[in-house]
């Protein structure tokens, strides 16, 4: 569910921003200063956890929501970032049997998603709590927890 507030207006009333059956869990949000805003989350479909995202624009509202990964395993975690300009960036932690990898899709409004892109895809390693800055339009920095050998180190890498 979503409630948007106006300043000197209050709340609108909750609508529902996905209608799928099963679970949805985890959801985030992000908002650029003209308020487009795009919420994330984990849906359970099949006994796995895929990744939707559903985005509001001021003039038209939310949109439909969108699966935005199509690969085998469940996504852990995820984050939402929002550039100046209104890109926005969503990364996540997917798993297939004991390995994954951290993954990344960026939106832009002119064209609509992109491809989705591989961060990290350690052998033998747990990548969790993925989180992203944008600045501007183009450059981004993603950070992550990588989990090999019984050690955790925090892992970085630049989006161009």
């Amino acid at each position: 569910m979503a409630s948007r507030y106006a300043a000197g207006m209050g709340w609108d009333a909750p609508a529902a921003i996905s209608n799928m059956t099963g679970d949805a869990v985890d959801v985030r949000l992000a908002m650029d200063a003209e308020g487009h805003a795009l919420a994330a989350w984990l849906q359970l479909s099949n006994g796995v956890y895929d990744l939707w995202t559903n985005r509001f624009t001021p003039d038209s509202g939310w949109s439909a929501a969108e699966r935005i990964e199509d690969e085998p395993g469940d996504v852990t975690t995820h984050t939402v970032a929002v550039g100046g300009d209104g890109a926005v960036i969503v990364a996540w932690a997917q798993y297939e049997g004991a390995d994954g990898g951290a993954r990344s899709r960026r939106y832009r409004t002119a064209t609509g998603w992109g491809p989705v892109r591989t961060i990290d895809t350690p052998a033998n390693a747990v990548v969790s709590s993925p989180r992203i800055a944008i600045k501007g339009d183009d450059d981004a920095v993603a950070v992550w927890l990588r989990t090999e050998a019984g050690s955790t180190r925090v892992a970085a890498s630049r989006f161009e």
